[in-house]
């Protein structure tokens, strides 16, 4: 998609999981043959085929001429509040083959927020960005993050990461539980 003169390329990732009767499933509820091949998923115990897949998305990406990419990845363990060690593995290869942001869902709530400089270039980790709509009811499942990304771009230049904005939410349920509003917060 062209952003203000910049092509941004997505890649979207879930980890696979298995159902009980054995077959490919997501979250635990299983893929219907017709559905499994419309969703991009990977097994973080077995990364291998994930990574050809990634750097062969880049590529073409890159003949497409996509100048930015982000990797949108649903992973991680539900409610721990840091990155495990599978994530941290996948995210470091992404960085190392050229993913410029990585933007982690699914812990259902709020991760850190990393920076890093390792491939000549500035690389955006948010691991979880909590959860912005949600019926549930405690304090660190009640948060979230509006994450925003500051490019800049030269004409003819390599788009760079200029600024990094984070807005901090809370969701406000109704007692009913059947409306929900987005309110921001003041930080901390």
């Amino acid at each position: 998609v062209d952003v203000n003169g910049i092509k941004v390329g997505v890649l979207s990732y879930v980890y696979e999981t298995t159902a009980e009767s054995g077959s490919k499933s997501i979250n635990g509820i299983p893929l219907s043959d017709t559905i499994a091949p419309l969703i991009n998923s990977f097994d973080p115990g077995n990364p291998e085929a994930f990574y050809s897949e990634v750097e062969a998305s880049l590529a073409a990406m890159k003949e497409e001429g996509v100048q930015y990419t982000i990797a949108y990845m649903h992973w991680g363990i539900e409610y721990r509040p840091e990155p495990s060690p599978a994530q941290r593995a996948v995210a470091a290869h992404c960085l190392a083959l050229g993913v410029d942001a990585i933007i982690g869902a699914h812990p259902h709530i709020l991760q850190p927020v990393e920076l890093h400089a390792g491939y000549g270039k500035p690389q955006l980790v948010a691991w979880s960005l909590g959860n912005f709509i949600s019926a549930q009811r405690t304090v660190p499942r009640e948060r979230a993050m509006i994450l925003a990304l500051d490019l800049t771009c030269s004409p003819g230049g390599v788009p760079r990461l200029r600024r990094v904005s984070l807005s901090p939410t809370w969701v406000e349920l109704s007692p009913t539980r059947k409306r929900a509003r987005i309110l921001p917060t003041a930080p901390g």
